[in-house]
């Protein structure tokens, strides 16, 4: 006589890691499908075979079909993460150096990407709010606010898509001086604050040729190039939306 067996499955959000309530899990083969709980898990009923096929769905999330073993030694719990519908799985980019980087689900701006934003955010020696992305500035109208998202900018030594800006000194008169005067949050995509110590060793980026800034250039050499008055010190690098 064929057997029933009941083996426990989890479902996960792939992004959050959060438990999934109301995904519905089907064996195709003895028919028996029931929802998860708020803990994400749900005590299903197999047949005691070689193996049957299970459907996992929920509105909202990527439906998946998976060849379950089912015989008597198989008792682990069987965890699933489940991708929301329409999101995208994290993207590979391959360095100029041959190294793989992984992307994050909204490390998706194109501008970015060509000058190798993502790429030194990942390797250069500088802190993680060194980095910081347009969506951070959405709620405020002065780009200068940059400092309390991560590094404040260095305004004595900016360069803005690969050319460098020189900024009037703020006078402390009107609201809009200095880099506030020349860009709106809004048009700007992501900013990278380095301090003389921890500038990437060469100006990486992923695709050959893209942006003003080449295999060629130096992020080291343009800080170098300038006064070291002026420079301060720090390099900040603008990339505006295209």
């Amino acid at each position: 006589m064929q057997r029933v067996r009941i083996r426990v499955v989890g479902v996960f959000d792939r992004q959050t890691g959060e438990p999934i309530e109301g995904v519905e899990v089907r064996d195709y083969a003895t028919g028996f499908s029931a929802q998860t709980t708020r803990t994400g898990t749900v005590a299903l009923l197999l047949g005691d075979t070689l193996g049957t096929l299970v459907n996992i769905k929920k509105i909202g999330y990527t439906p998946q079909t998976i060849m379950v073993s089912t015989a008597i030694k198989d008792t682990v719990p069987l965890t699933i993460d489940m991708l929301r519908a329409g999101q995208l799985l994290e993207k590979v980019i391959v360095t100029a150096d041959g190294r793989t980087l992984k992307l994050a689900p909204n490390d998706t701006v194109r501008t970015l990407l060509d000058n190798g934003f993502y790429e030194r955010r990942a390797t250069s020696a500088a802190p993680a709010d060194a980095f910081i992305t347009g969506d951070k500035l959405r709620a405020t109208l002065l780009l200068s606010n940059a400092r309390f998202f991560g590094r404040g900018l260095c305004e004595d030594n900016l360069f803005v898509d690969g050319a460098r800006f020189t900024v009037d000194k703020r006078q402390g008169l009107f609201t809009k001086e200095g880099v506030d005067a020349l860009i709106d949050p809004s048009q700007v995509a992501g900013i990278e604050t380095y301090q003389f110590g921890d500038l990437p060793s060469t100006a990486t980026h992923t695709f050959a040729g893209a942006g003003a800034l080449s295999t060629e250039t130096s992020l080291s050499s343009i800080a170098n190039g300038i006064n070291s008055a002026t420079a301060a010190g720090c390099v900040s690098l603008i990339w505006l939306k295209r």
